[in-house]
């Protein structure tokens, strides 16, 4: 169990605040079984771009074109500004997380415009209760994400009650996810099995 608030119990610190945090240039990593919580900076949430706002799971900020080759597996992250932040990195894995409680975004990846990640699954995870979508992918190719519960996410209201989305992003395919209650997903190309 990693808490980074100050509390006196198990702590990892990246002098950010983040949980876990990935540095530039780590390939075929897997990161499983882990509790990150509270990790909100002094106690005090953070919005991102705000102080030190930090993440249970971070790699932003690798090399554009890292290959990484990352398996993110069953842990739990809660009460971070983001649950998991992972930028343009390639072959990466998402599986069996619970997400919840976290100020912006459950499950988050970035790619910018030229730099993408790429040859993404999300598959049977959980996100719910965090302030923004559930799962969040950007600029991003190659995606798959399947068998996921997204529940009860934007409840900053930021997006009118979306689950998940996937903005500027190409070749995502999207099927067994269950989304609640209201204003799904956005860019996902669901598959008929999807509620």
């Amino acid at each position: 169990t990693a808490y980074s608030d100050g509390s006196g119990s198990p702590a990892v610190s990246t002098g950010q605040g983040d949980g876990i945090d990935l540095k530039a240039g780590l390939q075929d990593v897997t990161v499983r079984g882990n509790r990150i919580s509270r990790g909100w900076v002094d106690g005090v949430v953070k919005a991102p771009g705000v102080g030190n706002s930090s993440s249970g799971i971070s790699s932003d900020g690798v090399f554009a074109g890292a290959i990484g080759r990352y398996t993110v597996e069953n842990n739990i992250i809660d009460q971070y500004t983001k649950g998991m932040n992972l930028g343009v990195l390639q072959h990466i894995t998402i599986r069996n997380n619970l997400v919840y409680d976290n100020y912006y975004q459950g499950i988050g990846f970035t790619g910018d415009v030229g730099y993408t990640s790429s040859d993404i699954k999300i598959y049977n995870n959980t996100a719910h209760g965090n302030g923004d979508v559930g799962i969040g992918i950007g600029y991003s190719d190659l995606v798959d994400v399947r068998n996921n519960l997204v529940f009860g996410n934007d409840v900053l209201n930021q997006n009118s009650g979306l689950q998940a989305n996937a903005q500027g992003s190409t070749n995502v395919t999207s099927d067994y996810n269950v989304y609640g209650p209201i204003g799904p997903y956005e860019n996902m190309n669901e598959g008929i099995h999807t509620t």
